[in-house]
């Protein structure tokens, strides 16, 4: 019964370390699935028609992966950011195009 014990409060000093650098970092090994995941191939314009960089507005750590979420983060951008309004969200392969911060 030691040894099982031990192996077992071994496990959960592991887990431990491993929970406390997945909070600390963004390198931790989770984050990998991520790199599979196409990234989505959007266009972002601001009145005159000068591009809007959205990732810039975003955390460091944040990953685009769904489509739905990208009017919401540009409408939060365009409140935030100077350029001049309304913003125009359009994925390049055409499927999709939207008014943001229309007045």
């Amino acid at each position: 019964m030691t040894r099982l014990r031990a192996v077992c409060l071994a496990l959960l000093l592991l887990d431990l370390l491993y929970c406390v650098m997945a909070v600390t970092t963004v390198n931790a090994p989770s984050w990998d699935m991520f790199a599979k995941v196409e990234p989505l191939d959007f266009e972002l314009t601001d009145a005159r028609g000068a591009p809007v960089d959205l990732r810039a507005s975003l955390p460091r750590a944040f990953y685009l992966v769904r489509r739905e979420m990208l009017p919401a983060l540009a409408e939060c951008a365009c409140r935030l950011r100077p350029e001049p309004a309304p913003w125009r969200l359009r994925l390049k392969d055409g499927s999709f195009t939207k008014d943001i911060c229309v007045p």
